[in-house]
């Protein structure tokens, strides 16, 4: 019965025609391999940018310039003089709110 089968599906196939040259030499899953590939690699750092949510649009930009500054000495360095500043700024609003509570 296997044999049978076999000859059955030899009957029906249809002879491929022969690719045009306007034709593309790849498929649409050939593409939505290279796509999926080329791109799976981006979600990780498009969902870490994706959950700043708390003020958003100034978390993200920092997370940008954070990648950045990977590559660039000098855009690090104006980061870390950035983080000092809002450090040394947080703590004198912390330590206004102390002496406001505490009075």
């Amino acid at each position: 019965m296997g044999a049978a089968m076999a000859e059955e599906k030899k009957e029906n196939k249809t002879p491929k025609a022969p690719r045009q040259s306007w034709e593309p030499h790849w498929s649409l899953n050939t593409l939505k391999s290279i796509w999926s590939v080329a791109f799976g690699v981006f979600k990780v750092v498009l969902g870490a940018v994706a959950t700043v949510a708390v003020n958003g649009a100034a978390n993200a930009a920092l997370l940008a310039v954070q990648i950045l500054s990977v590559a660039d000495p000098a855009l690090a360095a104006a980061l870390d003089e950035k983080k000092q500043k809002d450090a040394a700024a947080v703590l004198a609003k912390d330590a206004a709110l102390q002496a406001q509570l505490n009075a």
